[in-house]
């Protein structure tokens, strides 16, 4: 494979990283509140904070600096492998991420495995049973799901299967029990999208010529869909599953919050009510991290699957 494209891509998402840390890093500091001041309420509570203090706290911390010392400093730690120290915690933001990432990463991929499983079944199921009662059933399941609110979701399965079915823990974390309800409601609400897309596909494949050829030859409907129809429909497939992992790792806050997941979602909505910089900065440079190795898996295999792609690589050399 040609590897040229796939480092100019790694090298433009990393600049495309630093740059949306640049504007996060711009609009909490625009935002209103001192982080010294913040982080100080925070874990004295309702303590009248004294003037010299915040400033001694403010110094320590290094958020006194201005914009652009206060920037500099963060990136050129990030240079060295470091993403700084938790203004809350005192722990190094990667060591605090490491803790709870494990949790994130299995929600996201239950999350998109449930996607996947429904999006793609039910678009196959639809398309192949078009305008029948099953291919009506799935599109209004598509469309509630997508109209549907994920947070309201979310709270409606908390109350149902937990507060009034108790099959669930409402609050505490139970390892993969508790992942189960916030699972369901991210894969079925990211589910949506991807029944639409499969059922379109199939439909414009079924429709081709050489659908209509492979019959002509003798194969069976079945040889014909399975050996051609869904190799086809693999590379937006794969779009698709990549966008709702990379939607399910970075989009899990509310989620997680809600279920009371000890994530990296709810570390950052808590990081983020107390302007905690290193942390909020590290989740926006790490996604970017995790955005560009799944984009990347992806590009290869598109390369694997589709020869088109191949051949385009080869006549540029």
């Amino acid at each position: 494979m040609k590897a040229v494209p796939i480092i100019k891509k790694i090298i433009i998402s990393l600049l495309t990283a630093l740059f949306v840390s640049f504007i996060t890093f711009g609009l909490l500091y625009l935002s209103p509140g001192d982080p010294a001041e913040m982080m100080l309420s925070n874990k004295l509570g309702n303590t009248v904070l004294n003037t010299e203090v915040l400033q001694k706290y403010a110094e320590i911390l290094g958020t006194n600096k201005g914009f652009f010392p206060m920037y500099k400093n963060w990136f050129v730690s990030v240079l060295h492998g470091d993403l700084g120290t938790s203004y809350n915690t005192g722990y190094p933001v990667i060591k605090e991420f490491g803790l709870r990432i494990g949790c994130s990463l299995r929600l996201a991929v239950f999350s998109t495995l449930i996607s996947l499983v429904l999006g793609v079944g039910l678009g196959i199921l639809s398309a192949r049973r078009r305008n029948r009662f099953i291919d009506r059933a799935t599109r209004i399941f598509s469309s509630i799901s997508i109209s549907v609110p994920t947070f309201w979701m979310a709270i409606l399965f908390l109350w149902v299967f937990a507060v009034k079915l108790d099959l669930f823990p409402i609050s505490s974390y139970d390892g993969f029990k508790s992942l189960i309800l916030p699972s369901l409601v991210m894969g079925i609400s990211g589910s949506a999208s991807l029944i639409r897309v499969t059922r379109i596909c199939v439909l414009d494949n079924l429709s081709e010529g050489y659908v209509v050829t492979a019959r002509a030859r003798g194969l069976s409907d079945r040889r014909v869909f399975v050996g051609h129809v869904l190799k086809n429909i693999l590379l937006p497939v794969i779009t698709m599953v990549t966008s709702s992992l990379i939607a399910h790792i970075g989009g899990s806050v509310i989620i997680e919050n809600i279920f009371s997941l000890p994530g990296t979602g709810n570390y950052l909505l808590r990081a983020i009510r107390i302007k905690d910089y290193p942390v909020i900065l590290g989740f926006v440079l790490l996604k970017g991290m995790i955005v560009i190795v799944l984009t990347t898996i992806a590009d290869i295999l598109y390369y694997a699957i589709d020869p088109r792609i191949r051949q385009g690589m080869y006549e540029k050399k």
